[in-house]
């Protein structure tokens, strides 16, 4: 009744804007339902979250003798400085998305689109170390082959095979963080 006492112009936009509101209403109706129906992301498990603080903890641990071996590293002639903070800044990165992660699930907040981020980011902070890895086993390789190069003594030899290790340890651990997060579907 009231629709037939409106203006002619009233009417006409009554009769567009209520099928877009109502197409509005059913959408996120649908959209709530099928949020309700869908189970809630899974968060870690008790051994998942243990296995992931002792990764972090052996990161922690490795972190700074990598440090101290990288900064000698850097003054050392032919070494690019942005490739050893690169490294450093890789570093950090990947145990502040493992520290996230662990929070997220420690205090009942898990995410699964914030988790995939987070493991996504470990994925690439991965690929980085292991990058940064071969660029400094080919540049000692190099230093060492060049007759204007630094001398290698045995305790360079010694520096530099630490050096690698470290390095490949702790590329090794994130490696490990991120094949056990896809494991896990993360």
């Amino acid at each position: 009744m009231i629709y037939k006492k409106a203006p002619r112009a009233v009417r006409s936009c009554l009769l567009i804007f209520i099928p877009i509101l109502l197409s509005f209403f059913l959408a996120s109706h649908a959209a709530a339902q099928e949020a309700d129906s869908v189970a809630p992301d899974e968060s870690l498990n008790e051994t998942d979250l243990q296995s992931l603080e002792s990764t972090l903890s052996e990161l922690k641990v490795l972190a700074p003798q990598l440090r101290v071996q990288l900064r000698t590293l850097r003054k050392q002639a032919g070494f690019d400085p942005r490739q050893i903070h690169l490294i450093e800044r890789g570093m950090g990165h990947s145990q502040k998305s493992l520290e996230r992660l662990i929070a997220m699930t420690k205090r009942n907040a898990f995410n699964g689109m914030r988790a995939h981020f987070l493991a996504d980011d470990l994925r690439r902070k991965s690929k980085g170390l292991k990058d940064s890895l071969a660029y400094v086993q080919g540049r000692i390789q190099e230093l060492n082959g060049s007759s204007n190069g630094r001398q290698a003594d045995a305790a360079q030899q010694q520096s530099d095979e630490i050096l690698m290790d470290l390095l490949s340890r702790y590329s090794d651990l994130v490696n490990d963080s991120v094949e056990f997060l896809k494991g896990k579907g993360i």
